[in-house]
């Protein structure tokens, strides 16, 4: 199991501390015995793949394995893993909300002082930008490649995960004929008035976007 880890250089990834070297020991961690150290990995990756809600570069790449450890019957915490995957799925990008930000932060606005930042690193802040959403859209694509290891979670015993599953449903419109049936049966029988809010929520969205 997670033999491809090895296969990528991670060392060209980056995610929200830098070099992405550290995630492939955090994604085997996952199998460990130890109850502290899986818990211990799985906060670790989600601080470098999904920091506060953010997604990078190396988060895309680490998608599939997580889906393979899924996938696995073996695999204890399930649960953390598919509110990673969610939470990778409806991710922003890293510059998200700063292009056009007029708050003003020590007499310069929010762009600005981006643009500031970057520029002492040689980068322009709309290629970091466009990067950052090209990033969003690859872990989001590869959340959807394997978007029915997410469905059975529709069920799930947790209002808190079946809201997260449903969510990032409606980041997958393409797929909306198979999706909307799961979530129309998934409505009727949800009690959980948040959970149903977000249900409609996504069923309008898939509608409205497979028009």
């Amino acid at each position: 199991m997670l033999e491809g880890l090895d296969a990528i250089d991670w060392s060209k990834l980056r995610h929200a501390y830098g070099e992405a070297t550290d995630v492939p020991n955090q994604i085997r961690s996952l199998l460990s015995e130890d109850k502290k150290v899986r818990d211990d990995a799985m906060d670790e990756l989600c601080g470098n793949i999904l920091h506060q809600g953010t997604v990078y570069e190396a988060s895309a790449y680490a998608v599939p394995f997580l889906q393979e450890l899924l996938r696995a019957p073996a695999t204890s915490d399930k649960i953390a893993i598919v509110v990673l995957l969610t939470g990778m799925a409806c991710g922003n990008d890293v510059y998200h909300g700063i292009l056009g930000n007029d708050k003003i932060i020590k007499g310069v606005t929010y762009e600005e002082m981006w643009r500031g930042i970057l520029a002492k690193q040689g980068k322009v802040l709309e290629e970091e930008v466009e990067k950052g959403i090209q990033h969003a859209e690859a872990t989001r694509l590869a959340v959807e490649k394997e978007r029915h290891l997410l469905y059975p979670y529709l069920q799930d015993d947790e209002p808190f995960i079946r809201g997260m599953v449903a969510e990032a449903l409606a980041g997958f419109p393409k797929y909306s004929h198979e999706i909307l049936s799961l979530l129309e049966n998934a409505l009727v029988v949800e009690n959980d008035e948040n959970v149903r809010e977000t249900m409609i929520n996504t069923i309008n969205i898939l509608r409205e976007n497979s028009q």
